[in-house]
């Protein structure tokens, strides 16, 4: 914000100086500066410290800094504002031109259109013109009509009384009643009496704790009526005219008023009735409304020049206005009979005495000859050094300047008749009554002091360095010192040297031999950067730094209280250029004169108010009592508004800030606005303190706390929704794989009961009637042979068989050697049956231990059967063979059923056997049975031999069965 700031022609002389030798030192805002208007209505401090402003064009709060405006286009009802003021709900109403009920809270607009409460005032036909505080503690508006604010529903209630509004409304409390002054009339609200106080309508009224005072406006004369109020009674004390229109009063003290008007701000005595013109403010400005901050400050709204503010401290400035030749003063130096001496960047010296120029001398005037310091010897005999050098000039005789030195000097120091100054080779000693000069090189020399035991203290580039019996010394206890630039020098009421420097702060030196005391900025000092010092009649020491201005008083040995002193205005303390202090009245050389302070007002500068105003870009509310602020994962990069109020200062806030749940580490900013990025989820507090140039750190920080909530995946709810999905889903999974087993046991269960029938089929297929007919013909044929012992034997091998079928016709695997035993009784049967048409062998091969070797039951019977009845029986031309081997083949069992029949084509071109048929076909589906419920695989081929390649014939079938033991005993 760029900020104006005009030194205002008045015409008063301040603290003993001629009208036409001051000004005042005032700021001043404008459009130019943030204001929607120059247009003020109405000022208004709230309850926070922001000044309010009310023009024809919105709304406007300023922190000291920035200018916050509001209008119709966030919603205001109207662009004239009047007034504005503030209830116990911190809601900000405002009283506009429509009389349309409206009111801010919390940077939000609020009117009939959004809000309930704005409704119900506008239905009431209240049209408020003023908002008061009445004895119940309750706030009202009053207009028309009287509306209480209440904090629960209703939230208003109307006063019995109507009250008819055609002026200005003006509530106030004496004698415990209640009292508004309204149209004509003042109206006591508590017993009802009405009393008649003027004769046409009261534009003003002003009650300051005792009297009341009323503006009359009558046709002829403008008036200001002084009136007692009783407790029954209302009686006029005293009639005075008013200089002009009337628009506003304030007590100052107990006699005085201060009263803004149409033409200028006036002063008005109570006990004479006495109007003067208030001469720190412009003599024609249209003043209209005036408040008076909680910090002392004063600012006044006019209709046509927006604001203006006198700081507590006030002050004027004497400039080339003033008669200065120029405004750029570098050096001054106080003089005898109460003046004060001035030198500028050209080589001017003026001597201000009682409000005037009193005298001016030049030496080179108008060139590049900077009058660097003024000393006085005596009254009207002055030595001054500069760019060219260094001068001496008695303005009592009207003597011309004397040139005494052609080097340029960066100060002196007169101890009587020697005067010492510096200069860019080292230091020149002047006898003032002999008039002679002597130069002691000794390098170059910032700045110049003599102690109390008149050892001579020179200021250099780094460190610092004493003189002693005409011998030169380097100071060396501390390092510090001696590694900063010496910007200033000064003796303390105690006879110690003061140091300034450029970056390191002030030093303290008692002795060349000891450690000197040290004051920084930590020690309570504006800055460490000291451009100028002063010791002051009082033995206060002045000191001026880039960032303000402190005052240090002696408290014993060598030590000082440190009080910083308020600069307003364009005063800063980079722009001071020299100081001098006397009679109550600080003098600051700057470059644009030679501003004038109150010296006495060296109060502690209160820390801004500070406020935290918006979070994430969402207006900031005050939260209840431990609270703590939620925002989402995906908000998790956070940003902090804030905004210091202070009307001290023109510079710059500072704010630091620590962040708990963050780094921990305290950091300081300038800015407004702080961004936290990426926060982790958690709980933080955030702790701000601000302070203005000068001041103190805000005692008790703000404190915000709030949580970044974890995401989704991180948060409690889903963590329990996740469980209970888990748990869900395990529970699905175990009753699914619980109905797997029951569905695989049940598959198990019906498999086996399909083996069993496939078993029992297979049974069946191996004792069918035709084979029982056959093997019964065979013993029959015998017995008619008389071969009773052939009959008896097939008998015997033909009951083993049927027993060792029935026997395991039940078991799913059995061992080798008992699935061998029965198919030897088998092959036995056969042979015998087929009168030794064929020979057989069954080979066991080495490794394997039949009884400890499992093979399904009664798996290779009916591919024997099949050899025997399909190749082995038609053969004509050749012994028929039959082979049956058992051999390992890696974790396999291998069983080959190896035939030299007349093979399967020729088999098949003689006439079906539909009996070996379905056996092959029920053994085909025991093996896949089998396969399915042991979750194995039995591989089966047939193999037709090809005589023609290999000259063999017959079938070969084999099974290849994964080892499996036999844990049934045989």
């Amino acid at each position: 914000m760029f900020l104006r700031f005009v030194y205002v022609l008045l015409s008063l002389l301040f603290a003993g100086f001629s009208a036409a030798g001051q000004y005042p030192l005032l700021r001043h805002y404008t459009l130019q500066d943030g204001l929607p208007s120059n247009v003020i209505y109405d000022v208004y401090q709230d309850s926070k410290g922001f000044i309010w402003f009310c023009t024809d064009q919105g709304v406007s709060r300023f922190d000291g800094s920035e200018f916050r405006n509001f209008s119709i286009k966030d919603g205001l009802p109207d662009t004239e504002v009047f007034r504005i003021r503030e209830d116990g709900a911190h809601r900000y109403w405002l009283i506009s031109y429509n009389e349309k009920a409206c009111y801010l809270k919390n940077g939000k607009v609020y009117t009939a259109a959004n809000d309930a409460l704005c409704r119900s005032v506008e239905q009431a036909g209240i049209h408020y013109d003023e908002l008061f505080q009445a004895r119940s503690g309750n706030y009202c508006l009053a207009g028309e009509r009287i509306g209480e604010l209440l904090d629960e529903p209703p939230y208003l209630r109307l006063w019995p009384r109507d009250v008819v509004r055609d002026g200005r409304v003006n509530y106030f409390r004496k004698h415990d009643a209640e009292y508004m002054v309204v149209q004509v009339d003042l109206v006591n609200l508590t017993t009802g009496k009405v009393y008649k106080v003027s004769k046409s309508l009261i534009p003003e009224s002003y009650y300051d704790g005792r009297d009341l005072f009323l503006f009359q406006n009558t046709l002829q004369e403008l008036l200001l009526e002084q009136w007692d109020i009783g407790r029954d009674t209302v009686s006029r004390r005293k009639v005075v005219t008013a200089p002009a229109v009337i628009h506003q009063m304030i007590r100052v003290d107990d006699d005085r008023l201060l009263c803004s008007t149409d033409s200028s701000l006036y002063d008005y005595h109570i006990p004479s009735g006495v109007f003067k013109r208030d001469t720190m403010f412009p003599r024609h400005i249209r003043a209209n409304k005036m408040q008076l901050d909680k910090d002392g400050n004063f600012w006044l709204g006019t209709l046509n020049d927006g604001v203006y503010c006198r700081p507590v401290n006030g002050g004027r400035i004497v400039n080339e206005q003033s008669g200065l030749i120029k405004n750029k003063i570098l050096s001054l130096e106080l003089a005898s009979d109460d003046g004060l001496l001035a030198g500028d960047d050209a080589g001017n010296i003026s001597l201000i005495r009682k409000g005037k120029i009193a005298f001016r001398s030049g030496v080179r005037a108008g060139t590049a000859n900077r009058i660097l310091f003024i000393r006085e010897l005596e009254p009207g005999h002055f030595i001054f050094g500069g760019d060219q050098g260094l001068y001496r000039s008695d303005w009592r005789q009207n003597a011309a300047s004397l040139s005494l030195d052609l080097f340029s000097c960066k100060g002196g120091i007169w101890r009587p008749p020697f005067f010492y100054s510096g200069y860019i080779g080292g230091m020149s000693v002047l006898n003032t009554v002999t008039g002679v000069l002597n130069r002691i090189e000794c390098g170059k020399i910032t700045a110049i002091e003599m102690d109390a035991a008149g050892i001579i203290w020179q200021g250099r580039t780094s460190g610092l360095t004493y003189s002693k019996n005409n011998h030169q010394y380097v100071y060396g206890p501390d390092p510090v010192l001696n590694q900063n630039r010496v910007t200033c020098m000064a003796l303390s009421p105690d006879g110690y040297v003061l140091v300034g420097t450029s970056s390191a702060g002030l030093f303290i030196v008692k002795d060349p031999r000891q450690l000197p005391l040290h004051l920084d900025r930590n020690s309570g000092l504006s800055s460490n950067n000291c451009k100028k010092m002063f010791t002051a009649g009082d033995g206060c020491i002045w000191l001026c730094s880039e960032d303000g201005l402190d005052r240090l008083r002696p408290v014993g040995n060598g030590r000082f209280s440190i009080n910083h002193f308020p600069l307003y205005g364009p005063v800063s303390g980079n722009k001071i250029n020299d100081l001098r202090e006397r009679d109550g009245k600080l003098y600051l050389a700057t470059d644009d004169g030679i501003v004038i302070l109150d010296s006495r007002d060296t109060a502690a500068t209160k820390p801004p108010r500070l406020y935290i105003e918006a979070i994430n870009n969402r207006v900031f509310t005050e939260p209840e009592k431990n609270v703590i602020r939620e925002f989402s994962y995906q908000e998790r990069n956070v940003q902090v508004s804030y905004t210091g109020v202070c009307f001290t200062t023109v510079a710059d806030l500072q704010y630091r800030y620590l962040l708990n749940g963050g780094t921990k580490d305290t950091l300081y900013t300038s800015e407004r606005t702080i961004n936290f990025s990426a926060l982790s989820p958690g709980i933080y507090e955030l702790y701000l303190w601000a302070r203005s140039t000068g001041s103190n750190w805000t005692e008790r920080p703000v404190r915000l706390a709030f949580r970044i909530l974890p995401p989704f995946w991180m948060r409690g709810d889903f963590l329990a929704a996740v469980a209970l999905a888990v748990l869900f889903t395990t529970i699905l999974l175990y009753r699914a794989r619980i109905r797997k087993i029951k569905r695989r046991a049940a598959a198990l269960a019906q498999s086996r009961q399909q083996l069993a029938e496939l078993e029992m089929k297979a049974l069946r297929a191996q004792i069918n009637p035709h084979f029982i007919f056959n093997a019964l013909n065979a013993i029959q044929s015998y017995y008619s042979q008389n071969d009773e012992l052939k009959a008896n034997h097939y008998m015997t091998s033909f009951a083993r068989f049927i027993r060792l079928t029935l026997t395991h016709s039940q078991s799913h695997w059995l061992a080798l050697s008992e699935e061998i035993a029965m198919l030897r009784t088998y092959i036995e049967l056969e042979q015998m049956r087929f009168k030794q048409l064929f020979t057989f062998e069954i080979v066991v091969g080495p490794g394997i231990n039949p009884t400890e070797v499992a093979v399904p039951a009664m798996l290779i019977q009916p591919y024997v059967e099949n050899a025997i009845n399909h190749g082995l029986r038609y053969l004509s031309d050749r012994k028929g063979v039959l082979l049956v081997r058992f051999a390992l083949l890696g974790d396999n069992l291998l069983c080959e059923v190896d035939d030299n029949g007349v093979g399967m084509k020729a088999s098949a071109a003689g006439k079906p056997m539909q009996h070996n048929s379905l056996g092959m076909k029920i053994n085909r589906e025991r093996i896949d049975t089998i396969c399915r419920m042991y979750d194995i695989r039995i591989v089966l081929n047939v193999t037709e031999k090809d005589a023609v390649q290999t000259g063999d014939h017959g079938t070969l079938i084999s099974l290849l069965v994964p080892l499996r033991k036999n844990v049934q005993p045989c």
